[in-house]
């Protein structure tokens, strides 16, 4: 099945399952029952002869194009627990939107972008005679008073959970804690009262500057390199951190200090001819050469690294902080950021290998918007980014990271501004509202489960929700390229 984009579709795991599996374009749509806008359709899950779960199918005629506000309401089982269920929206034989329900929420919230047609909606629980609630409707893109107190609020709830322990005394997996406590760290850090300077100087600096080691063989500039070596996925850490570090180098030197040391780190370890010869220098031919890999010694790049290592050091020339090779490492990574382009937006690896999905479509979207580059690619990315607002517990094109691909879009559609940006930030405030728990904190769906703590998604909330205030960081709002 293919998207509204003609991009190749893959059906997620968890739809694999017998109970789940099903070709929603297999029912007629004289089977079908009017959706009409607005109004909320009660219904249960209809069973075949064997008793076994069959489709429920809708038609819904849309007269006026443009974002759409879906919710689904479940009634738990016997066992007070909530049956999975999954809603599709189709176009003729094309698959547009795959929402797939299997956490243990009550009641989602998703928000399609439809154009004039009659589509049909599939709803499918894995368990026959399941009350559910479905509706569909047009809706007006704003962001009201009432959704930007609502999000001061979950920023405030947020905080208080993050603050309520030290990186020192949590229970961060220890191969990704210098990542999360860098995001953690860099959430506090986004209040611009300075209400939190002191924790972070007392805290978050000494401890993340613990985690920093030498590299006794591998010198950058004539200095030997220092970075979070005994992570894991250390180039992911290196940046993530240097990424926060530098965000607050302006307003501390302890900060700017430990970024200079993460900068040079990135620096020495991206995929060049210039490489330190412990790392293994490569050549320009190289599909990966200018990009970036899990481990500083790496043989080959991916865009996510790349992503995260470019908008690190982008924000280290923004806060002056610019190592010998600089200017070079970013022209070199905007390189390997084109070679990942194919037809239908950007890929996984150069040359097309991965193939295009949103998160790589937000990523390679936003280094081309801060570094002014345009392309026919770039056009297709967000042609299929402004069909896929967030969707809260996943990315609609099955994508196993939400919040990664909420971090990385909601940046980019800030730069493009206008209605795209009004669209995609009034979608996130809606769907994290919704989604903060009662203590503050933010849950983890799909694979960001694999993070292990609530540090993490509460962290990239707060980040994601201060920017859809318009309270953007600085590497966002200064001119980088002519450094």
């Amino acid at each position: 099945m293919r998207n509204n984009h003609g991009r190749s579709r893959v059906v997620a795991a968890t739809m694999i399952v017998p109970l789940l599996a099903f070709h929603a374009y297999a029912a007629q749509p004289s089977d079908a029952t009017p959706l009409q806008d607005g109004i909320a359709v009660q219904d249960v899950v209809p069973a075949n002869g064997a008793g076994y779960p069959m489709p429920s199918s809708f038609i819904y005629k849309v007269t006026d194009p443009g974002v759409m506000e879906l919710t689904m309401q479940l009634t738990p089982t016997a066992r007070q627990v909530y049956p999975r269920f999954a809603v599709q929206i189709m176009h003729g034989r094309e698959l547009l939107f795959d929402y797939v329900l299997d956490t243990d929420l009550g009641s989602y919230l998703f928000f399609p972008v439809l154009e004039r047609g009659n589509y049909q909606v599939f709803v499918r629980g894995s368990v026959a005679k399941s009350p559910f609630t479905l509706q569909l409707r047009r809706l007006k893109v704003e962001v009201t008073e009432q959704d930007k107190t609502a999000v001061l609020a979950a920023i405030e709830k947020g905080t208080a959970n993050l603050l309520s322990t030290t990186p020192s005394k949590t229970n961060d997996p220890l191969a990704f804690a210098p990542a999360i406590e860098s995001l953690v760290m860099a959430a506090l850090d986004s209040d611009r009262s300075g209400a939190h300077q002191e924790v972070i100087e007392k805290e978050y600096l000494p401890w993340l500057k613990n985690q920093f080691h030498e590299v006794p063989t591998v010198q950058w500039n004539g200095q030997t390199v220092s970075g979070l070596t005994r992570a894991g996925s250390p180039m992911y850490c290196n940046a993530i951190a240097t990424l926060a570090l530098a965000e607050m180098a302006p307003r501390s030197p302890a900060a700017k200090a430990l970024a200079e040391q993460g900068a040079n780190f990135i620096l020495a370890a991206q995929l060049t001819d210039r490489r330190p010869v412990a790392w293994r220098a490569i050549l320009k031919t190289n599909p990966s050469f200018g990009g970036w890999r899990y481990t500083a010694n790496a043989a080959d790049a991916d865009l996510s690294v790349s992503g995260w290592c470019v908008i690190a050091l982008n924000a280290c020339a923004a806060a002056d902080i610019q190592p010998d090779g600089m200017r070079e490492s970013l022209q070199d990574a905007v390189g390997f950021v084109k070679k990942t382009r194919t037809k239908e937006g950007f890929a996984y690896y150069a040359g097309g290998g991965g193939g295009a999905a949103t998160i790589r479509d937000a990523i390679g979207a936003l280094v081309f918007q801060l570094y002014g580059e345009h392309s026919r690619e770039w056009d297709a990315a967000v042609g299929s980014l402004d069909h896929h607002l967030f969707a809260g517990t996943q990315a609609d094109d099955i994508e196993d990271f939400p919040l990664y691909y909420a971090y990385y879009a909601t940046r980019l559609h800030y730069l493009r501004g206008s209605d795209a940006w009004e669209a995609w930030r009034m979608s996130a405030m809606r769907q994290l509202v919704k989604l903060q728990r009662p203590d503050g904190s933010w849950g983890t769906y799909h694979k960001e489960v694999d993070a292990g703590t609530q540090r993490y998604p509460t962290a990239l909330a707060i980040l994601i929700l201060r920017m859809c205030l318009n309270d953007e960081p600085t590497y966002m709002t200064q001119e980088v390229r002519g450094f």
